[in-house]
């Protein structure tokens, strides 16, 4: 029985210590030597002062120790706290303040970040593979870690329980803070042991691991295989952008079970060649997050027909709550259900006076269960508002439930289906992002007086924010300006597109915000933005636009800078620059060319382009 989450790698390792645990590349690590690697870094943790209950920072791309450091901050009895890699400074410098870190793990590609951190935060910080020459930096290298990584290392046990802290997940907040969301153990327990019951998930399986750490999806993948002891392939960042290449590591690393948000999957459907492609060993395909768009999910169904197929609903208060498993799509673009109840939740539709509806009703959607979160970290007041005591459906128990903000209709076969929000939260590339707090950090700006915001959905591309502002009698900004002060404190999907700065807002007869209205100007200022982007060459044109995407000044960045790698651009940024290269030049970027290497710095862009033209 398992009390904790390094207990499952203990279990596993017990098991078979020779069998494998993780494939990075050409590297192939065993439960034996990852469950080693795990007691290495937690004996460190518990030397630098780490103790039950502490909250521990993760600034890691994808790896073998990023992986085996989640399970050693359990080890060690803390709680594991993963960094947006997309967040800007000040938002990480929010977090690091509000989890009142001590202690982060971080890899060689995050130094400068966490040092650009630390410029918005006072706190002192032990960090394990950090860099060195900084006041508020107490560095202890990784080398430390490799002395413990052998047998005789004494085993970290500390008698860590399923109600003790096990990770912080940061999601949006109102108040232009980010707020944390506190699970136990047994709540990241439970989605597991549910998600191995339902879907058959096996020792024998290969598990993608595509989803960052600090995304509350990603415990799909890092904590199933290692219940099941399976494989975790691990699949680098930068190779999220490249479907083709994509696809071919989950063909030639043999991966069963995938898992991710539909944008990624969408991605594959468009440019990975899958009708071209055969994946004997993938059985289940799995995705959460946001709705997938019908059409996207029937050309994907029908170019790898093998798998089965299930969406899965929930929220990062909650994990995965409701589920459908498709035996048959919708017609048209009719959305998917989000289907019924996981095994161990209770979910109920409630009206405005908290009474539950009937079939054919609708309300908000609530959820009970032992994957429930404790609450936001340290916000009682916050906490209590999505946490309610209601009666449980034909009891008159008492229980908590949270409050998911989602309207759904009741189906007559148990399950729900969504129909909109009852506040202002929406999904953007998987991630819950509250319109409310861009607005307030767009008001933050001394030179705006009114901030608006909405979701654009359009074509192809993944939903993304856009806003319109007033300002002040006598100041001028930019659109790039606005855009690059939100950037300063909120993660690159939550930062409008575009913001459409208009004299006066269109208004109602009552004078409220004529919300349609102000996406009709918003509109405006997107069909003119391509042009605007162009140039007489394509060094100028290509700088021009990633300029837009960015919201700011290139300055720093040389054309042979990194692009991807410097965290300049990210994948859905690149679906929008090969839109914008196929309009302004006139050309079809094939998906032979679709690879990283054509990305990696806008002097690799250029030539690709020149080699298009020149035919």
């Amino acid at each position: 029985m398992s009390f904790s989450l390094h207990h499952l790698i203990t279990r596993a390792a017990q098991r078979d210590p020779e069998a494998p645990a993780l494939v990075a590349g050409a590297r192939v690590v065993s439960y034996g030597a990852l469950a080693q690697r795990i007691n290495a870094i937690a004996t460190v943790l518990v030397q630098l002062g780490v103790r039950r209950g502490d909250r521990v920072g993760l600034y890691m791309r994808r790896s073998v120790d990023s992986v085996a450091a989640i399970f050693a901050i359990s080890q060690a009895g803390g709680a594991y706290v993963g960094f947006d890699p997309s967040a800007p400074p000040a938002r990480v410098a929010a977090v690091i303040d509000d989890a009142e870190l001590d202690c982060v793990l971080v890899d060689e590609h995050h130094h400068e970040a966490l040092l650009a951190a630390l410029e918005h935060s006072d706190r002192r910080l032990a960090v394990v593979g950090g860099p060195t020459g900084h006041a508020q930096i107490d560095t202890t290298p990784w080398s430390a870690v490799d002395q413990h990584d052998t047998p005789e290392t004494p085993l970290v046990e500390l008698g860590v329980m399923e109600q003790d802290l096990c990770v912080l997940f940061y999601t949006s907040g109102t108040t232009g803070k980010p707020k944390g969301v506190a699970h136990d153990h047994r709540s990241m327990l439970s989605n597991v042991e549910w998600a191995v019951a339902q879907f058959d998930l096996r020792r024998d399986d290969r598990f993608a691991h595509v989803t960052s750490h600090h995304f509350d999806l990603s415990w799909f993948e890092l904590f199933v295989s290692v219940f099941v002891g399976g494989v975790l392939v691990l699949v680098p960042e930068r190779l999220v952008a490249f479907p083709g290449e994509l696809a071919e590591l989950v063909i030639a690393a043999e991966v069963s079970v995938w898992c991710s948000v539909p944008a990624v999957l969408i991605g594959l459907v468009q440019r990975g060649e899958l009708e071209a492609r055969s994946f004997p060993a993938l059985r289940r395909v799995h995705f959460a997050g946001e709705r997938f768009p019908t059409k996207h999910l029937r050309a994907l169904m029908a170019a790898v027909p093998g798998p089965r197929y299930c969406n899965m609903f929930g929220t990062t208060e909650t994990h995965i709550a409701a589920f459908h498993e498709i035996d048959e799509l919708p017609p048209g673009d009719e959305w998917l259900p989000i289907g019924r109840a996981c095994a161990h939740v209770n979910l109920m539709a409630v009206d405005r006076n908290n009474d539950a509806v009937d079939v054919g009703g609708t309300g908000e959607l609530l959820i009970r269960g032992p994957s429930m979160m404790e609450g936001y970290w340290r916000l009682p007041d916050r906490t209590a508002q999505a946490i309610v005591e209601l009666p449980v459906p034909g009891s008159a128990r008492q229980a908590r439930w949270y409050r998911s903000g989602d309207l759904v209709v009741r189906l007559a076969d148990g399950g729900f289906q969504i129909v909109g929000r009852a506040d202002r939260r929406v999904k953007v590339r998987g991630y819950l992002v509250d319109l409310d707090e861009v607005e307030q950090v767009l008001l933050n700006d001394s030179r705006v007086i009114e901030a608006a915001t909405h979701v654009h959905e359009e074509g192809e591309l993944s939903a993304h924010v856009e806003a319109a502002v007033r300002l002040r009698a006598g100041v001028s900004a930019t659109s790039a300006s606005l855009r690059m002060h939100v950037a300063q404190s909120m993660p690159t999907y939550a930062v409008p597109e575009l913001v459409a700065i208009l004299d006066e807002f269109p208004r109602t007869g009552h004078g409220k915000f004529d919300r349609r209205g102000l996406v009709a100007e918003v509109a405006k200022l997107r069909s003119a933005r391509r042009q605007r982007a162009g140039g007489a060459e394509p060094r100028d044109a290509v700088r021009a636009f990633i300029a837009e995407l960015v919201g700011g000044s290139l300055d720093e960045l040389d054309d042979d800078g990194a692009l991807i790698d410097g965290g300049w651009i990210d994948s859905m940024d690149i679906v929008e620059l090969v839109a914008f290269l196929e309009e302004r030049f006139d050309v079809q970027i094939s998906n032979d060319a679709f690879v990283i290497e054509n990305f990696e710095t806008v002097a690799a862009i250029v030539r690709m382009i020149d080699s298009m033209t020149e035919r």
